[in-house]
């Protein structure tokens, strides 16, 4: 059972899940508290695409899978659409568990954040 975890659990995926607890987490804070925090979305924003541009092309050399010859650009457009493609295209069924997982994981870690903010900053409205 290690092995088969150490065998999936690489630097990049990770990479994705801190990311996602960091990012994620202070980003339910933001949201608890209702802080527009503008510099924080665009740092957001640019984090999540280079650590899943990173997981993208790591999974991809293990994979034996040719990307496009831009995948940045690629990625940074189409994203919603190259994903699932590759996900598909290299894991076949097992995609649908790899998406759900990230799903989950996105979303537990915003809800943490506003958890966190509860319970140690206080209430929003005194």
């Amino acid at each position: 059972m290690m092995n088969l975890l150490r065998s999936h659990l690489t630097i990049a995926n990770v990479m994705v899940y801190v990311f996602l607890l960091v990012a994620n987490t202070l980003g339910g804070a933001y949201a608890f508290y209702g802080l527009d925090a503008e510099a924080f979305g665009l740092l957001t924003q640019f984090g999540l695409l280079y650590v899943v541009g990173y997981w993208l092309l790591n999974d991809s050399q293990k994979r034996n899978f040719k990307l496009p010859y831009c995948p940045g650009l690629i990625l940074s457009i189409a994203w919603p659409i190259l994903l699932p493609y590759y996900l598909f295209k290299t894991r076949g069924g097992k995609a649908f568990l790899t998406i759900l997982i990230f799903a989950g994981a996105y979303i537990l870690t915003t809800a943490l954040g506003a958890v966190i903010a509860a319970i140690f900053i206080g209430p929003q409205f005194d």
